[in-house]
């Protein structure tokens, strides 16, 4: 009896110990291989006890050493940039992290629910397709956060060229169905099921190898000279109503020496105003970009009768205005106001009050190309950025990540954008204040990218793609 408890004691640890090596597969690490490591680990403890409930407990423990790792990062924009206190910070963080967990925990008690010891091959089954099943929930439940998921941890294998067919979501199944046909040869310990679990590995890797040799887009014939400000502005200093002059000269100044490009983009709420407070300033700027043939993608804060967006505009030759469509929960608006709207005092971000888009978005058009806009947190939803990409030639996500600090936040945001990239078929430009700064192919590799923290601007020749994979059409 005192064995078996410190058994399971071992196995608690294991598990906690081992979903904090689970981040590292992700960006900026890109230890892909640990991913493996870790649910190979989580499946064999959950193969071990015959209790759904004990399952559970582990897959929650797997779930904080995870999460408590992976998106720690909330704490720093809670505590450094929103005004919260250490306590505040600390518990929204926790609570998050807790939320979080309970979803590898349901998969695990649903996994020994629904299987048996003597039927492997259901397990081997079973376990990628609730794995997948609970991400997307997490993906859409409430506001949703669909952070780490597994499929992203394949944009170093050839797994990626999968990601025009299967999405994401679709790479996490073969991921996870991996790990479930490892776990099955250890258990097993037999010749033949290890050349079966073989047999089934180098079948993935062969076909998404063969797949990676194929494009599923066109590029246009037609070049585009595009140009990326990274402003580097401190948040320290953003909002800072004596500080707008300089940033709107910062911005201005990197932006002179590219006039003539096709597009200049410009990250989220580069400018952090509303329009109508520096009307003679917008007007100057579109009538500069527009004599030079230039479209001006901006990020600004816009208002009417008193709702605020968080938006996109096109100046110059760029024509269209996009309103951010899916906001950060406390971030940029109080999910369940009524209830929840102590909460949010407890936070002082600035402009946290914003309202969702009141329209479905359309392109941006620049120079007679449709461009995809896209603002910062919606880089994760696949289901959100792949659609309006079915209209467009171009995806451009502004975003502003020194929210982040110098946390894992900004390169876990990279990483996202290059399985948007690869899903769509699109060159992304990803344009941010403080950096990561870069440009994904249509194949989601990254072709041109700057180094953090520094005021620089980006630019890079390409050709818009026409034409969408499967998984586009599919949606």
């Amino acid at each position: 009896m005192r064995n078996n408890r410190l058994r399971y004691i071992s196995q608690q640890g294991l598990a906690l110990c081992t979903g904090a090596c689970y981040p590292l597969a992700f960006a900026p690490w890109r230890w892909w291989p640990l991913a493996l490591l870790s649910l190979c680990v989580l499946l064999h403890l959950w193969l071990s006890h015959s209790k759904p409930r004990r399952a559970a407990w582990l897959g929650f423990l797997w779930g904080v050493g995870a999460f408590g790792i992976g998106v720690s990062w909330v704490y720093i924009s809670m505590h450094r940039y929103g005004g919260a206190n250490m306590l505040v910070a600390g518990s929204i963080t926790a609570l998050l992290v807790f939320a979080l967990s309970t979803f590898p925990a349901m998969t695990g008690y649903a996994l020994k629910r629904f299987t048996h010891a003597s039927l492997p091959l259901t397990t081997l089954l079973l376990f990628p397709t609730l794995w997948v099943a609970f991400d997307l929930v997490r993906t859409f439940i409430l506001t949703g956060f669909p952070w780490l998921l597994l499929g992203y941890t394949q944009t170093e294998t050839p797994l990626l060229s999968l990601a025009p067919i299967i999405s994401v979501y679709g790479i996490s199944w073969l991921v996870a169905l991996c790990v479930g046909a490892l776990v099955w040869v250890w258990h097993t310990r037999t010749r033949k099921q290890g050349m079966l679990a073989g047999g089934l590995i180098t079948t993935i890797v062969m076909i998404s190898w063969l797949l990676s040799l194929y494009t599923w887009t066109t590029p246009r014939p037609t070049s585009l000279r595009v140009a990326l400000v990274q402003g580097n502005i401190s948040q320290d200093e953003k909002w800072v109503p004596g500080a707008l002059e300089r940033i709107l000269s910062t911005y201005v100044q990197e932006t002179t020496a590219h006039w003539g490009d096709d597009i200049i983009v410009w990250p989220e709420a580069a400018i952090p105003t509303f329009p109508q407070n520096i009307p003679e300033f917008i007007h100057n700027l579109s009538r500069a970009a527009a004599s030079h043939q230039t479209g001006l993608i901006v990020g600004i804060p816009t208002q009417h009768d008193h709702h605020y967006w968080n938006s996109i505009i096109g100046l110059g030759t760029a024509h269209g205005t996009y309103d951010k469509q899916h906001l950060v929960p406390f971030g940029e608006y109080t999910p369940l106001a009524r209830w929840l709207k102590p909460l949010s005092r407890l936070v002082n971000i600035p402009m946290s009050d914003f309202s969702a888009a009141p329209r479905p978005p359309q392109p941006i058009w620049v120079n007679n190309v449709p461009v995809a806009t896209f603002l910062c947190y919606e880089v994760a939803y696949a289901f959100l950025v792949d659609p309006l990409a079915k209209q467009a030639q171009l995806i451009v996500i502004a975003s502003d990540d020194s929210w982040f600090g110098d946390s894992p936040a900004s390169s876990q945001q990279f990483q996202m954008a290059q399985l948007r990239a690869a899903e769509t078929g699109r060159f992304v430009l990803y344009a941010t204040n403080t950096g990561i700064t870069g440009i994904l192919s249509p194949t989601g590799k990254i072709v041109a990218q700057l180094p953090p923290n520094t005021t620089q601007t980006l630019s890079y020749t390409l050709h818009p793609t026409v034409g969408n994979t499967p998984f586009v059409i599919w949606l």
